[in-house]
């Protein structure tokens, strides 16, 4: 009878190891992402839903204004990104096109968005442009996985008509 004790005791053992090692293998392949699908880049559109998910991905949330054609009085007017974590600022990779040197920044009061300035010249009137934000972290270490693009053009109102308040 102690034999078969030791034996049990044994093949417990035995199993919870084997269980173990079959775990950590499991949570292996899925955590290398190599065994993932690819996914294409965000592409934002007004149909994007405002999602936040609990993952050590950092997530695109919003964007203010929204993608397409927009109205100005102010030629070198921002664009912001609002992501689900604070960002670093100095690991953001954002490019335009067509060309244009802009600005990015994150202010300490709001450093979940990352805002996107025209520097030296101003967005040309009626022009699509698209910003792509290619690499960007959060502070905690959460990255975007797939580049954003964003695209819009601006017009710069020359006349600001006003109308009956009444």
């Amino acid at each position: 009878m102690p034999i078969v004790n030791l034996l049990f005791k044994n093949k417990r053992r035995v199993g919870l190891i084997v269980g173990l090692i079959t775990l950590m293998f499991v949570f292996y392949l899925l955590s290398s992402g190599g065994y993932l699908p690819s996914t294409p880049p965000v592409i934002v559109n007004n149909s994007t839903p405002p999602v936040v998910l609990n993952t050590a991905e950092l997530v695109l949330v919003n964007t203010n204004p929204q993608v397409g054609h927009r109205e100005t009085v102010n030629p070198f007017s921002q664009t912001f990104f609002e992501f689900s974590a604070d960002l670093d600022e100095k690991s953001a990779v954002v490019t335009t096109s067509p060309y244009i040197v802009i600005n990015t920044k994150v202010y300490k009061t709001d450093p979940r968005t990352l805002v996107v300035e025209p520097s030296k010249s101003p967005w040309i009137d009626d022009i699509e442009y698209t910003i792509t934000i290619k690499k960007i972290k959060g502070i905690n270490g959460d990255e975007l996985k797939n580049p954003v693009e964003y695209k819009f053009s601006n017009t710069v109102l020359t006349e600001v008509v006003g109308g009956d308040l009444n």
